[in-house]
């Protein structure tokens, strides 16, 4: 038959899952839209340059050459 309380855990595992992958789309965009188009330019070049590599790395992203960024 029918469990709800099984049900309600299978809905409720979604939600978070949703969740999770709202909060990963946010990240995803501030890594890589706002922090090396509105934060590099704010530092000294060598800085910059390893504060991204860092900051790419640690999402699980390959960090791009800063050169071949372009801005909005």
């Amino acid at each position: 038959m029918f469990d709800l309380n099984r049900s309600s855990r299978y809905q409720e595992a979604w939600v978070h899952l949703v969740a999770a992958e709202k909060t990963a789309d946010a990240v995803f965009f501030a890594v890589t839209n706002v922090f090396p188009r509105w934060i590099l330019p704010t530092l000294p070049p060598a800085e910059g340059a390893q504060l991204y590599t860092n900051v790419m790395r640690r999402a699980g992203l390959e960090p791009q050459r800063i050169e071949d960024l372009k801005p909005f």
